[in-house]
């Protein structure tokens, strides 16, 4: 720690004492917040005790003007989601937020404590006669509203926007995840490319964005669910995807002993040797087939609209997104030796499978002065059907990680909600939890609607009610996520110092009952959740 504070302050210092010499501009900005959290029953049962944590995070941003067509920026975290009395360790530790053993798939909650220093961006802006230029690394600006857009992580992009008056265009390309350095194979990595063009009038924007993913070695819905529900209880590692002939060779025996065991049951219910014998391989080699390494190719068209039009404001976004997964070979030829199936299954491919998503948002507020409404109705499209030819889920391909209208069901990230996204209903998450979660991969259908209240300039308070439930799941299961009811009161006591404070209680819905069980039978109930928040900022 003192080595790492000590390096940061001699930069630091360097700058400063350089400014002159380099007749630099530089400007500081950042903010330093302290939170503290309850939560009464974060597993969503009646035996949960009472958890009690709080966490705080230090960012600094600095701006470096080289000359008026150049700039240098940079940004670091500090203490970045610590939670109070973890250990001060350099690098990061995590926190256990719980253990959820009933399910075939045994599960372990955390988060990270964060790095005590994290220097997490660096970039650079340029302006030319053809555009500005900015390339590095940095965290993502929400497109349009909040929804369907994720930028908790920072990223590397490379952008050329070029302003027209009241329309921008711009490119960009984002490197999301480099996995072919340095092996023997080639184009494994996680890309997206961006087309842009907005135009922003006096009292209303709207804008269109067109984008392409060039994701390979995707972990598909379908993987996680075969990983939780049969490899990882007998010991098959969780990487995804099983591209290690060894660690591939164990996931297939695995499959294998798995239907194999099925068998007599298939004759009980009346199915011939052969024909259980049939079915079993058959359910093999689907399995083990989808357990290949996956690449997903996806176009995306994303247009939004904000608007003020007297005391009315509206914001509406939709995204649409179309594409295919296709399967690398995999062999296959040790389940048909077993099983005593004719044919040469050594390079068995699965079909391409037809990726699809549709999400949208829609928002109203209207404006009284010290008095609002508002209201909306937000969806994202669910597959209740990991192993068929179709993945139907948008949220599982956009988590819209940075909506965060109700605090319990939609907050994302450590820093967001304290964890709930991924430990809610012990480790079945929120619907933010991402493509490691069941939950997501359901879809949902959220309508909300509250008031705002402004007794002072610097005092408001907000309340919200929504009510959730998936667009689509397996047979069997209820759809209802819950209603949840926050409300919000912020008051700046002075300047730069923003205190804030959140009741929120989720009227759990029984799809918790069901979800992370993976074969195990169904919880008997589910308990309500208050969430109790509070959070001093102190911004410069």
């Amino acid at each position: 720690m003192k080595r790492m504070t000590l390096i940061a302050i001699a930069i630091c210092l360097s700058l400063a004492l350089a400014m002159p010499a380099m007749a630099m501009d530089v400007d500081f900005s950042g903010y330093f917040w302290s939170r503290g959290q309850v939560n009464t029953k974060r597993d969503l049962q009646e035996t949960n005790a009472t958890d009690s944590f709080g966490y705080m995070k230090f960012r600094l941003k600095t701006d470096f003007k080289v000359n008026d067509n150049i700039k240098l920026t940079t940004q670091f975290d500090a203490l970045d989601n610590k939670r109070f009395g973890a250990n001060d360790a350099v690098t990061a530790s995590t926190t256990t937020l719980g253990t959820s053993t009933a399910g075939y798939y045994s599960s372990t909650t955390t988060v990270s404590d964060g790095q005590n220093i994290d220097w997490d961006v660096a970039y650079a802006t340029i302006k030319t006669p053809i555009g500005g230029f900015v390339f590095g690394r940095w965290y993502g600006a929400a497109w349009g509203t909040d929804f369907a857009d994720s930028n908790q992580d920072p990223a590397d992009k490379f952008t050329w926007v070029v302003p027209v008056d009241r329309l921008t265009f711009a490119l960009q390309f984002k490197k999301i995840q480099e996995a072919d350095e340095g092996t023997t194979v080639a184009d494994k990595d996680w890309d997206k490319y961006y087309a842009v063009v907005s135009y922003k009038a006096d009292n209303w924007k709207a804008g269109l964005l067109g984008s392409f993913y060039n994701l390979k070695s995707f972990t598909t819905p379908g993987q996680v669910d075969i990983t939780k529900r049969y490899l990882i209880p007998a010991g098959v590692a969780a990487n995804q995807p099983y591209t290690d002939p060894a660690v591939q060779a164990t996931a297939i025996a695995t499959l294998l002993g798995v239907e194999g065991a099925k068998i007599p049951s298939y004759v009980a219910s009346g199915l011939t040797a052969a024909q259980a014998t049939t079915r079993a391989f058959n359910e093999s080699l689907k399995q083990a087939s989808i357990a290949a390494e996956a690449d997903t190719q996806l176009y995306v068209i994303n247009p939004y609209f904000i608007g003020t039009f007297g005391g009315l404001s509206i914001e509406a976004e939709a995204a649409y997104g179309t594409g295919t997964t296709k399967y690398t070979a995999i062999n296959m030829q040790a389940i048909a030796t077993a099983f005593g199936q004719p044919g040469n299954y050594t390079n068995y491919q699965r079909p391409d499978v037809d990726a699809e998503g549709l999400g949208y948002l829609i928002d109203a507020t209207y404006d009284f002065g010290a008095f609002s409404l508002n209201g909306g109705y937000v969806y994202a499209s669910g597959d209740n059907d990991p192993y068929d030819n179709k993945d139907k889920s948008f949220a599982y391909l956009e988590p819209s990680g940075d909506f965060h209208k109700l605090f319990i069901l939609n907050g994302a990230g450590g820093s967001a909600s304290g964890g709930l996204y991924s430990s809610l209903g012990g480790g079945a998450g929120n619907l933010a939890g991402g493509q490691t979660k069941e939950l997501p991969n359901y879809g949902y259908k959220i309508w909300y609607a509250g008031f705002g209240l402004t007794p002072m300039e610097n005092l408001s308070f907000d309340f919200v009610v929504g009510s959730s439930e998936a667009d689509k799941v397996p047979t069997g299961y209820d759809k209802k996520h819950g209603t949840e009811y926050d409300v919000t009161a912020t008051w700046k006591p002075m300047a730069n110092l923003t205190l804030r404070g959140i009741v929120a209680h989720l009227n759990a819905g029984d799809i918790y009952k069901y979800v992370e069980r993976y074969g195990a039978a169904p919880l008997a109930d589910v308990a309500d959740n208050t969430t109790y928040f509070l959070e001093a900022k102190v911004d410069f």
